[in-house]
């Protein structure tokens, strides 16, 4: 079920306009956004004034993302949705479409952790780890490809670790998956020439949430960046031309420019 008014010009819009309306009309399609990850792109997306479509397997882990965006007088809307499930995507999609009229981004942020399982794991990991970094990719911007073709300014991002450029027995599923989607998000990228459209792979080391700072001291994870600094880096792909963007890899890192 939808947890938020279904149209994009009925959200709340209460208290003062402290945001910057720079993406303002776009419908911005967050995946995976349930964790901190996506609750930080999702809050970012909507301060600049995009209305904001968060996905989730889990409609348990939207309602609080979606109500502390209300709350701040951004536009959103939470929608659980079984993305290795084919059918359910196309459904869930052209339901989107229908109430929306257009999507102009669909940032990509379902994926796992690298290193597991390693290269001894038994079969039925790798079909896990394929279903969940590969098929939601491919299920979710095939059914949202032809809107994200037609935007003045559409975007597909996917977000995954160096580890998938750096092989080893530890972490080979994670690899092996994470290659088929930065491929898959290349295939997409060659649909897209000619148009004002662009598909990026945005490449970091590893994210700072705030439970992991919890846990672990900032000097133990070296190179690892603020999620709120991937929520920049997203925010930042409509400031550039579908010329600099399309089949590119972003290596996001402290010293990466950023929207301020």
């Amino acid at each position: 079920m939808w947890l938020a008014p279904e149209h994009p010009g009925e959200g709340s819009g209460a208290g003062p306009r402290a945001r910057r309306d720079v993406l303002s009309g776009y419908v911005v399609v967050v995946t995976g956004a349930g964790g901190a990850a996506g609750r930080a792109v999702v809050e970012r997306l909507a301060s600049r004034g995009a209305f904001v479509v968060a996905v989730d397997a889990e409609e348990s882990r939207l309602g609080p993302l979606v109500e502390s965006v209300l709350a701040a007088g951004g536009r959103c809307a939470g929608r659980a949705v079984d993305l290795v499930d084919e059918v359910a995507t196309y459904s869930w999609a052209s339901s989107l479409v229908d109430q929306c009229g257009h999507v102009d981004g669909l940032i990509h942020l379902v994926g796992g952790a690298g290193g597991m399982p390693d290269i001894e794991a038994d079969s039925s990991d790798w079909d896990w780890m394929q279903a969940l970094v590969v098929r939601t990719l491919q299920n979710a911007s095939a059914a949202l490809r032809e809107q994200l073709q037609v935007s003045e300014c559409g975007r597909l991002a996917v977000v995954s670790s160096l580890e998938a450029g750096r092989p080893t027995a530890r972490n080979a599923y994670y690899a092996a998956a994470q290659a088929a989607a930065h491929a898959w998000v290349f295939a997409v990228a060659d649909s897209f020439r000619g148009t004002r459209a662009a598909a990026t792979v945005v490449s970091l080391r590893g994210l700072l949430s705030p439970s992991i700072l919890r846990t672990h001291p900032v000097s133990n994870l070296p190179g690892f960046v603020d999620v709120e600094v991937l929520a920049r880096c997203v925010e930042g792909l409509w400031s550039r031309s579908a010329q600099e963007l399309n089949g590119a890899r972003i290596r996001l890192d402290h010293e990466t420019p950023l929207p301020g």
